[in-house]
């Protein structure tokens, strides 16, 4: 039996929830949160966006992505860049941006799809979900 007693839990933690695999397709999304992380090697800086649906069926589920924005692959680092800019130009946000402020809570719509992989700790394979484009929401008005 483990004693628990005294670890200092936090009896206000949210409860883990089972992971979703979203359906492929195109969702309404906010962008909920980000950070500026290092790479693994300590080379580089992605920023890591969360993405939360806002209509359907997947309602309040997150999507995390990962944009390279400092590689030292050059190719790497000009996707991620290249999808900041596309998500700020999107998003009415000036590029490059100071900070991501500006980016938070406005509605675009993105394009899901399933990515597997090996998994390292079980070389099992599993699946994710790869944010593929990003989307100015376009209205369509039907005329009569």
């Amino acid at each position: 039996m483990a004693n628990l007693f005294n670890l200092g839990l936090d009896p206000d933690v949210k409860e883990q929830q089972d992971f979703t695999i979203i359906e492929p397709g195109n969702y309404r999304a906010v962008i909920v949160k980000d950070d500026l992380k290092s790479t693994r090697n300590g080379n580089g800086k992605y920023l890591e966006i969360e993405i939360q649906i806002i209509e359907g069926k997947y309602s309040g589920e997150k999507i995390i992505d990962r944009l390279n924005i400092i590689n030292q692959s050059m190719q790497a680092q000009n996707i991620g860049q290249g999808k900041l800019k596309r998500i700020c130009k999107m998003l009415d946000a000036q590029y490059p941006p100071a900070d991501t402020s500006d980016l938070y809570g406005k509605p675009f719509e993105i394009l899901v799809d399933i990515e597997e992989f090996i998994s390292n700790n079980t070389g099992r394979t599993l699946q994710s979900n790869k944010v593929k484009s990003y989307n100015k929401i376009v209205e369509t008005t039907q005329s009569w």
